[in-house]
């Protein structure tokens, strides 16, 4: 926490030419011997910091003075909170990518697969991402071949859990694309499917 000290005009009187110039800004400057501190012509006092501190004056709705020491230490915490953020999210994103890896390997079918999704409207609207997602989306085990197993009849670019070539609305016009999305690196992976039909079916073949 920063230590902030309050402020006032030396003569009580607030020049109304001098605020309406710097209220919004930050000066830095020093104590003087008799603890006041100069500001653009203004003299403000009320700082009990030592002769020669360092400080950094605030002008807004009150005046208000810290020491500079104070606050590029608070500073510097921030940026290490934020950098330790972005860390967190990095290390996040890889074990989402290196879960996503493990679980599909464990898919086995007899035609290549990739992953797809289906599009929604509500993903297409002005305040959504623009690319046919929302928040249910799931993936999809998209077939990059035909694929027949007893009475299951699937021909390329089908889901696996979709019938007839029932595959949804191609809004965004990417039904037919893979999938990818970016790990902790900014590098592009498949994702986890999600989609619980294609898994039921999946397993049939993962089971022989």
């Amino acid at each position: 926490m920063i230590n902030y000290q309050r402020l006032d005009t030396s003569n009580g009187f607030i020049n109304p030419r001098w605020y309406s110039a710097n209220i919004g800004k930050s000066f830095i400057t020093n104590i003087n011997a008799q603890g006041m501190i100069a500001v653009d012509g203004e003299v403000l006092t009320g700082c009990s910091f030592p002769e020669n501190t360092e400080v950094i004056v605030e002008i807004g709705r009150n005046f208000r003075c810290c020491k500079k020491a104070d606050w590029d230490k608070y500073q510097e915490q921030l940026n290490n909170t934020k950098l330790q953020k972005i860390e967190d999210d990095r290390i996040l994103a890889n074990a989402r990518r290196d879960s996503a890896i493990v679980f599909n390997s464990k898919i086995q079918l007899p035609v290549k697969w990739d992953v797809g999704r289906k599009d929604v409207l509500s993903g297409l609207s002005e305040n959504s991402m623009g690319n046919g997602y929302r928040s249910s989306t799931v993936h999809h085990i998209v077939l990059k071949e035909d694929l027949t197993s007893g009475r299951l009849r699937r021909k390329q670019n089908d889901f696996l859990c979709s019938a007839n070539g029932n595959n949804g609305k191609d809004w965004s016009g990417s039904n037919s694309e893979p999938v990818r999305v970016s790990d902790g690196d900014n590098k592009l992976y498949a994702p986890k499917i999600t989609c619980r039909s294609c898994l039921r079916i999946a397993i049939r073949f993962t089971a022989k």
